[in-house]
């Protein structure tokens, strides 16, 4: 479905769909992949915080 609308981009968008298509299919795994980002967010955010507090 995607491939007609890249086939003239250039090579290294291929890359860029193989990482698409192996993005989470299943429900658990995209429920995962969002705790992760959220957990991410909650670590970096006070860091990000508290330096600029610091300012």
């Amino acid at each position: 479905m995607r491939r007609h609308l890249i086939d003239d981009a250039p090579p290294d968008l291929d890359e860029v769909e193989a990482i698409i298509d192996k993005s989470p299919r299943t429900p658990t795994d995209r429920l995962l992949t969002l705790l992760v980002f959220l957990l991410a967010i909650a670590v970096w955010l006070p860091i990000f915080a508290l330096f600029v507090a610091s300012k």
